[in-house]
């Protein structure tokens, strides 16, 4: 299902046009692809959204899993303290090994950076240290993958997949069903342990490895051991497109966003420098001032339309 950048770029400003700043830029990618669903005469579609999240299929979650285990290996605790709560007494440990699940885009000290005052000292760490806190006292033995998946399940699960994707279902009539979602499943799923989800052999670690058994007896091997794959959006290959970057740049450049003493418009300024000579982190991967220009860019088109009423 190809998408081109001129197609790309239609669909990015109805993507802007949201009701609340999408936080993912696969909703470009899933508006075009429901746009096909609905142009073949299809109004309904079972999707594997959730998945990831429930069956803790994130590589993200398995590096967060083992700073915990880090940390509880180098400051032991005493049988009769929370680990836990030893984390959380210490503000900087607790932000380097706890799962925060939703995309931060900055760093707390890129934030403080970005952003005037007071909301230099602004922190996520509290929402974290809050919700970590109400998981132990709903079940005080949960494990550390139970707590990432409930983190999931209560954040990552309302505040991106259906702000993104189910809104733009809706808007398109296809109507949409998420099995993996199901409160049952959910009850089965989420004490699952480390070995239950993730498996080391011969230099790769497979993910989701309890929904792969259950696959194996109904779908063929080659499905089941086949590399995951992504169908989001190249949102940083299409910047290196002119025909794509210089709209998306300059609507960015002549929002009024930066003049409501929010965010200092040389943040802007230094992202788009640092990203033209950065555009990928070591590993090869998106650089992080690509996702920082993104946050820029659905927060201040959403100012634009629905604060400033600028069309």
């Amino acid at each position: 299902m190809p998408l081109h950048t001129r197609e790309a770029l239609a669909l990015l400003e109805r993507t802007l046009e949201s009701a609340e700043p999408c936080s993912a830029w696969a909703s470009i990618t899933h508006r075009h692809m429901l746009g096909a669903i609905q142009a073949d005469g299809h109004r309904d579609l079972l999707s594997g959204l959730g998945s990831d999240e429930v069956f803790a299929g994130y590589s993200r979650l398995l590096e967060h899993y083992f700073r915990w285990r880090r940390h509880n290996a180098r400051w032991p605790v005493r049988d009769d303290v929370d680990a836990l709560d030893a984390l959380l007494w210490d503000r900087n440990s607790a932000a380097d090994t706890l799962y925060p699940g939703v995309a931060t885009f900055f760093s707390q000290s890129e934030l403080s950076a970005a952003v005037k005052q007071p909301y230099r000292n602004w922190s996520f760490v509290t929402h974290l240290e809050e919700f970590y806190r109400e998981c132990r006292r709903i079940k005080p033995r949960a494990h550390m993958f139970e707590l990432m998946v409930a983190h999931e399940c209560q954040r990552r699960v309302p505040d991106l997949l259906f702000v993104g994707f189910e809104s733009v279902a809706r808007e398109l009539g296809v109507r949409t069903t998420y099995p993996f979602l199901d409160v049952n499943l959910l009850r089965l799923v989420s004490g699952l342990g480390p070995s239950s989800r993730y498996h080391y052999d011969s230099g790769v670690w497979w993910n989701k490895m309890m929904l792969r058994r259950i696959a194996a007896e109904r779908v063929p091997a080659t499905i089941v051991a086949r590399s995951p794959s992504s169908y989001t959006a190249p949102f940083a290959a299409w910047l290196r497109e002119p025909a794509f970057a210089r709209p998306t740049i300059a609507k960015l450049k002549r929002s009024r966003f930066f003049e409501a003493g929010l965010v200092r418009r040389d943040a802007l300024t230094r992202i788009l420098t640092t990203m033209t000579r950065e555009p990928m982190d070591r590993r090869g991967n998106v650089s992080p001032w690509v996702n920082q220009l993104w946050a820029l860019l659905t927060l201040a088109s959403w100012y634009d339309r629905y604060v400033e009423r600028r069309p």
